[in-house]
């Protein structure tokens, strides 16, 4: 089968921007051939196109860079960008039996191209502003005309599911989580032998990740007990505001801001953690747990999203959101208590849902469903 992704964010050049999406599209690639069209805006660009084309993984991928048009939406020209990028894949001879776009913009260019060239599609949506409640009236009717034409709309979790629901749109839903890379395994042979706990954190220094309130949860623990080294691994906006705040804090010698990583150098990191911690205020699915959960490492987190679909008593904690008392407790229960968690059994049942393998199927599923359904729709009418 033929599947063309239309990414509304894709990874480039250091640029970890929609890993998520590449990442299904690699675990769709071991059962079909993906092509990859991805837009982006650049406001200072002089021309109003320009275009690229890789093989990246084993994907083809198709960029696009167009020039913003202010005070005017640049919409129209990002979904002209994508619809030129798909005849140019028709010209060489690749038309997709399916689509799937990812992320609510991309729905309309999917629809046009569904109803020019007869051409079904699905929606994976990943965005947390549905949670935030941050789309304004434009953003919903796009939302809406792009989902509920759509075969599928396949959130990465059931609370997503329910804050898409929220704005009234109505659609085929099923649940496909984000998957994991292979290399994300429980190695015991690198695991932290030292009296010192060491403890990491991966996100971005963005607001809604809320890094702050485990710094602030580091220093309440630090009261009592000062055997601990955290790793804050990522980087963004905030992160001078927040290494000045551990400055302040007398943090220094526990926290650490080691900048952003690739995955190869954070599965080697999540394997010597004792435990892993995500402090955020808004998540759906965040990949980082799903790599640390593969990699056999309990996880202390916050009670938001989708992150309860995924965290229980076997494999981790849950505490409410910005209460740093909360935890600190928990943290400081898995100080003790990590060990009593079956690293092997965490590492077996993440990989049975989340590997590229198990979702790749899941996905193909879907796709089948899909095309079945669209040809039993064009034979009714």
């Amino acid at each position: 089968m033929k599947v063309l992704f239309i990414a509304g964010w894709f990874p480039d050049r250091g640029d970890y921007s929609g890993i998520f999406i590449k990442e299904h599209a690699m675990a769709v690639s071991r059962f079909n051939d993906v092509a990859v069209i991805y837009g982006e805006e650049k406001r200072w660009q002089k021309e109003r196109y320009r275009f690229k084309s890789s093989l990246e993984d084993n994907l083809k991928v198709r960029r696009f860079t167009y020039r913003e048009i202010p005070p005017f939406s640049s919409y129209p020209s990002y979904v002209k960008g994508v619809l030129m990028c798909f005849e140019k894949l028709l010209s060489e001879g690749f038309k997709p039996d399916i689509i799937h776009s990812n992320v609510y913009k991309t729905g309309i260019p999917a629809y046009i191209i569904k109803n020019r060239y007869d051409i079904p599609y699905v929606l994976t949506e990943h965005y947390t502003g549905f949670a935030r409640k941050t789309l304004g009236r434009i953003k919903v009717k796009r939302a809406k005309i792009g989902m509920e034409n759509a075969e599928f709309v396949l959130p990465v979790s059931n609370s997503l599911k329910n804050d898409i629901i929220s704005y009234g749109i109505k659609a085929n839903f099923e649940i496909i989580p984000n998957t994991v890379p292979d290399y994300f395994y429980y190695n015991p042979e690198v695991r932290n032998r030292s009296s010192v706990k060491k403890i990491l954190c991966v996100a971005a220094m963005h607001p809604k990740k809320n890094i702050p309130l485990l710094i602030n949860a580091c220093r309440i623990i630090y009261n009592t007990r000062q055997d601990l080294v955290v790793d804050i691994v990522g980087e963004g906006e905030k992160m001078e505001e927040y290494k000045k705040m551990v400055e302040v804090l007398s943090l220094d010698g526990v926290i650490h801001f080691p900048g952003g990583k690739p995955k190869t150098e954070i599965v080697k990191m999540m394997q010597g953690a004792d435990f892993f911690v995500l402090p955020s205020k808004y998540e759906n699915l965040p990949c980082v747990l799903l790599e640390s959960l593969c990699c056999g490492l309990p996880v202390v987190a916050t009670r938001v999203g989708g992150l309860p679909e995924i965290i229980d008593e076997t494999n981790g904690i849950l505490v409410e959101s910005d209460n740093p008392e909360a935890l600190a407790g928990a943290m400081l229960y898995m100080m003790d208590h990590s060990e009593m968690y079956d690293r092997g059994k965490i590492s077996l049942e993440a990989k049975k849902k989340y590997s590229y393998d198990a979702i790749g199927k899941q996905i193909n599923a879907v796709y089948e469903k899909a095309i079945k359904l669209y040809k039993e729709r064009g034979i009714s009418t």
